[in-house]
C-alpha cells in the first residue's frame, strides 16, 4: 500500500465509507476477489500469483484496520487470509450497526458552522453522505429512521444570526425539505462569490 498513503485506517465510526475505500483500492489494483476469497488454482505458477495476491491484500487489511481490529480479528492462523479477516470484520461491523448509526447521526448534529457558507455546504454534504453510507433513511417516519423536517430544523439551527432572514424565508416554507436548503445555500454561495470578484 506504499503507492497510497493516505489510505484511512478503519475506526468504529467510519466502517461504511472506509468500506467503500478498501474495495476501490482492490478493485483499482486487480484484487478485488480476494477479500471473499477464492478457489487456489491447481496450476504451479498460477497458484504462486494467487497466495502473493492473497499476501498482499491481507498486509493492506494489516495496514489499514487498526490496531484494536487487528487484535480482535488478526490470528497466526488467518493472517495471510484476506478472507477470514474480512469475513470477520463485516460480521463484527454488522453486528454493531445501530451503535454505529447512532455515532454518526451525533456528529451530524453537532458539526459546527465553520466561517463561511461554502464550507458549511461542503461540511452538509459530507455529513449527509455519512448518514446515507451507514443506512440512515432520511423521510417520512413510516419509511425513515431520520424525519426529514427535524433533520432541516438541525441544518437551519446551525446557521449563524447573519442568515436569521434566510431560516426564516426557509422555516416558513411547507414542506421544508433538503433540497430547498441546499438551493438557498448555494445561491447565498454564489452570491458571496460573485460579491467577492475584483472590480465588483
Amino acid at each position: 500500500m506504499s503507492d497510497n498513503k493516505s489510505f484511512p485506517i478503519l475506526i468504529n465510526t467510519n466502517w461504511d465509507a472506509w468500506k467503500l475505500k478498501f474495495r476501490g483500492y482492490c478493485m483499482q489494483h486487480k484484487l478485488a476477489k480476494y477479500p471473499k476469497g477464492c478457489a487456489i488454482p491447481v496450476d504451479e505458477a498460477l497458484r504462486a500469483d494467487h497466495l502473493d495476491k492473497e499476501e498482499q491484500v491481507a498486509g493492506i487489511l494489516h495496514q489499514s484496520i487498526g490496531q484494536i481490529n487487528h487484535q480482535r480479528f488478526v490470528t497466526p492462523q488467518n493472517e495471510k487470509k484476506p478472507n477470514l479477516i474480512w469475513a470477520l470484520l463485516v460480521g463484527y461491523y454488522k453486528s454493531h450497526l445501530a451503535q454505529n448509526q447512532s455515532v454518526v447521526y451525533l456528529d451530524f448534529c453537532t458539526f459546527p458552522y465553520r466561517g463561511s457558507v461554502s464550507t458549511f455546504i461542503d461540511d452538509l454534504n459530507a455529513g449527509l453522505s455519512r448518514v446515507a453510507l451507514v443506512g440512515l433513511i432520511i423521510g417520512q417516519p413510516e419509511k425513515a429512521n431520520l424525519k426529514k423536517s427535524l433533520l432541516c430544523k438541525i441544518i437551519l439551527k446551525k446557521l449563524p444570526e447573519d442568515y436569521k432572514h434566510l431560516k426564516a424565508s426557509l422555516f416558513n416554507q411547507r414542506p421544508i425539505t433538503l433540497d430547498l436548503i441546499k438551493t438557498a445555500l448555494e445561491n447565498k454561495r454564489t452570491g458571496s462569490l460573485s460579491n467577492s470578484q475584483p472590480g465588483d
